[in-house]
């Protein structure tokens, strides 16, 4: 049983580490003043990518737990990019994407979706649709790291 313990204890301090010690470091001059919107209906997984986020230098992340908080907010407030799941409660990620990119005012609004569903045809159906990209979960957080930085120069 110790040996259990200390192999679990060993895989949280890693993943500890990976999430808040960042491998790609962001040019901080440019993105400190960045802003991104993350909607994530796990509350584990949303302090994660904002822990993440904020170690790569961008301060301003907000969070949101379901599709209509993050409708509603976005009306008033527009992100540089929005890290959206397809599966929260509300309004379905698919659907503010479309919202997103059917109006003037937010369709450059960059779009990466962050989802467990890794069939081709919902990628597909996600990047025809105006993402600009998409990653699976789970993800690593350099890979989410090297994305954000990609999508934000």
């Amino acid at each position: 049983m110790p040996i259990c313990l200390s192999y679990q204890a060993k895989l949280l301090h890693k993943l500890r580490y990976d999430w808040v010690n960042p491998v790609l470091k962001l040019n901080k001059g440019d993105n400190m003043a960045k802003k991104v919107f993350v909607c994530e209906d796990e509350p584990a997984i949303a302090k994660l990518i904002k822990l993440r986020l904020v170690a790569d230098g961008i301060k301003d992340v907000t969070v949101f737990d379901n599709g209509e908080k993050l409708s509603e907010h976005i009306k008033n407030e527009t992100p540089d990019l929005l890290l959206l799941d397809i599966m929260v409660p509300g309004i379905d990620g698919i659907s503010v994407l479309k919202n997103i990119k059917s109006d003037d005012k937010t369709k450059n609004i960059k779009i990466i979706m962050l989802t467990a569903l890794s069939k081709e045809a919902d990628i597909v159906k996600c990047l025809d649709g105006g993402a600009d990209d998409y990653i699976t979960k789970p993800f690593s957080p350099a890979e989410l790291s090297s994305r954000v930085k990609k999508i934000l120069r």
